[in-house]
């Protein structure tokens, strides 16, 4: 799955594919029980949707900005 950040986040998801961007943490419990299922759903979605993760804890300005 894509990782996102600073450096590539406006770039990844204002491209022309859509995208799937999970906003996640590593404390997040209900993060952690939803990771397996999206590396899953990213294999049989691959052509139609690209799937991304960003961290909050790593990126705040973005996950603010987007009101995460």
């Amino acid at each position: 799955m894509l990782e996102l950040n600073k450096d590539n986040f406006e770039e990844e998801v204002n491209g022309e594919s859509p995208i799937l961007v999970d906003f996640w943490a590593p404390w997040c419990g209900p993060c952690k029980l939803i990771g397996p299922i999206l590396d899953k759903l990213e294999e049989e979605y691959k052509s139609k949707l690209k799937m991304s993760k960003l961290n909050v804890d790593d990126n705040q300005e973005i996950s603010a900005k987007h009101d995460v």
